[in-house]
């Protein structure tokens, strides 16, 4: 199975010139995908607000991730897909579940698996202490 289906994700913060942003972040998504011989399977924009998740393009790629459509999720960065960090952390987990890897062209790929985070904020955490 390919594991380099990826789904192109684009969100301006304001009506102010917003499809222009969104025109670029979308060339820059192609592009990237492009370097790293992914094979783009869809693509879903929104103008508005990072602090929640009820948009009507992240709505569009949630419904092809639960049909199993894609491998990855391209962003030009995080603030992309949400601004708020518990907000973001629960759909973290949405995204494992459904074995989608996260990659922004500003950091390549993200893990989610939270081990490592909680292993740095608490030492010894898997040593059964």
């Amino acid at each position: 199975m390919d594991k380099n289906r990826v789904w192109l994700y684009c969100r301006a913060d304001s009506k102010d010139n917003s499809r222009a942003v969104l025109t670029t972040q979308k060339r820059r998504l192609e592009r990237y995908a492009n370097r790293h011989s992914l094979n783009i399977v869809g693509c879903s924009s929104d103008i508005g607000s990072g602090l929640s998740l009820d948009r009507q393009g992240l709505l569009e790629f949630h419904i092809a991730m639960e049909e199993g459509q894609m491998d990855m999720l391209l962003l030009q960065n995080i603030s992309r897909l949400c601004q708020d960090l518990d907000t973001l952390f629960q759909y973290w987990q949405v995204l494992r579940e459904h074995n989608v890897r996260l990659c922004t062209v500003t950091n390549g790929e993200i893990s989610l698996d939270i081990d490592p985070i909680l292993s740095g904020i608490f030492p010894g955490i898997h040593e059964g202490r």
